[in-house]
């Protein structure tokens, strides 16, 4: 996972790079966060700031984490 800074659109970045080839030979992914919907975040409860996050990252990382939680169990190979 990568997000080019300095104004380069990552699909731009990943295409010039040959990183998208390499994804596709892999078999994974790409997930352009700069063209993705993004929600906002606080770092931590009771804070009044927020930060926007890519949704697809909040929705995996975040909102699953609290649903595993909940349920107890743990993914194969992560370790909180």
């Amino acid at each position: 996972m990568d997000n080019c800074s300095q104004g380069n659109f990552t699909r731009l970045c990943f295409a010039a790079t040959g990183i998208d080839r390499l994804a596709k030979r892999m078999k994974v992914r790409c997930l352009y966060l700069d063209e993705v919907k993004s929600v906002p975040v606080s770092l931590r409860p009771g804070c009044d700031e927020e930060y926007a996050f890519p949704k697809i990252l909040h929705d995996h990382l975040i909102r699953n984490r609290e649903v595993r939680s909940a349920s107890g169990s743990t993914p194969r190979g992560w370790h909180p």
